[in-house]
């Protein structure tokens, strides 16, 4: 059976080779608990990908109260929620279960599996978040007739409020004034 290191090592190979950027907290006892093993980053591709690692189907820890400081220390599930809920993309890789060409698939943006929870069914194999129409950005003209803000056709109309005894000058000098 495979190590969650030598897991590791081949899918930091994987990503290398598809142009990622690769880090993981080497000594996990000074960082904060549960984050996911791996953050790959891909600029060509504008992605940040958190991966956490597991062999088969072992579950995701839990957050647990710290019996030095009491306080409540998060778990991976907690992370994945987290992270889930700031619309990242997050993956579970389990060795045994997924394969480096499935992986592959995910890193070159081909492919993915969307879930909407995450328990422990749904923990086991690749999961991916989803990202939300937030994201997909809008043009110029979609953005205005959402604000109800149109194109002006008349240059009378941005005006018809000003007071007409006021010259640009006084204006400008005003602004000017207001900004020292």
């Amino acid at each position: 059976m495979i190590t969650e290191a030598q897991w590791q090592s081949q899918i930091t190979d994987l990503a290398h080779f598809l142009h990622y950027e690769a880090s993981h907290t080497h000594n996990s006892r000074f960082s904060e608990p549960g984050l996911p093993d791996l953050i790959l980053v891909s600029e060509a591709q504008q992605r940040v990908i958190w991966a956490e690692l597991k062999i088969g189907n072992k579950p995701l820890t839990k957050g647990r109260l710290s019996p030095r400081s009491k306080r409540l220390l998060p778990g991976q599930e907690d992370w994945v929620r987290i992270l889930k809920a700031c619309r990242q993309e997050v993956y579970i890789w389990r060795s045994g279960i997924d394969t480096l060409e499935e992986i592959a698939e995910i890193l070159q943006g081909k492919g993915h599996r969307d879930v909407e929870s995450i328990d422990e069914s749904a923990a086991i194999g690749s999961t991916q978040v989803p990202i939300s129409s937030f994201w997909k950005g809008k043009d110029f003209d979609e953005l205005a007739a959402a604000q109800g803000v149109y194109p002006i056709d008349d240059l009378s109309k941005l005006s018809k409020d000003w007071p007409e005894d006021t010259d640009f000058d006084t204006f400008f000098d005003a602004v000017r004034s207001a900004r020292d």
